[in-house]
């Protein structure tokens, strides 16, 4: 018993340090330098993907790229009870990035989606779609960096 305990130990200890990296890893020390320069749309979106992006706009780098901003957040019902109460809903949320440089003027546009079930309260339900609307800014974040990184 305690052989196995030994044998088991060690594998993790192994496994722990084998090299592995997230893919889509915020690399504080990336070559790239943001400057947003207007958003329009949802405001609270906007506000959520402009806190993810704040790393990189004060920063020297070899990369500078100037944006645009504009989000839309849309709240669409796809089905209803027999009273017309809505059971679930789809919230759709987009972002599109004019990106210029001193070569580059391209236009990006990431899109998420998720199916939500209606809930009752109305206060964890505004709650739950804040959530959702900040893993939505947090992936579209992550979307752009990886892009802008593999820009040359």
């Amino acid at each position: 018993m305690m052989k196995k305990n030994l044998i088991l130990l060690m594998f993790f200890i192994f496994l722990s340090h084998c090299g592995y990296s997230a893919v889509y890893n915020d690399n504080p020390n990336s070559d790239i330098k943001i400057t947003l320069l207007n958003m329009s749309g949802d405001r609270e979106f906007n506000n959520k993907i402009d806190s993810k992006l704040r790393r990189y706009y004060n920063k020297e780098a070899d990369k500078e790229f100037k944006i645009n901003l504009s989000t839309n957040i849309n709240k669409q019902i796809i089905s209803k009870d027999a009273t017309g109460k809505v059971i679930d809903y789809i919230l759709l949320g987009s972002a599109t990035f004019k990106i210029s440089s001193n070569n580059i003027n391209e236009t990006l546009t990431f899109k998420e989606s998720l199916n939500i079930k209606n809930i009752d309260d109305t206060f964890e339900q505004k709650k739950y779609e804040d959530v959702v609307k900040d893993n939505f800014a947090s992936s579209i974040n992550k979307k752009l960096i990886l892009k802008l990184k593999k820009i040359k």
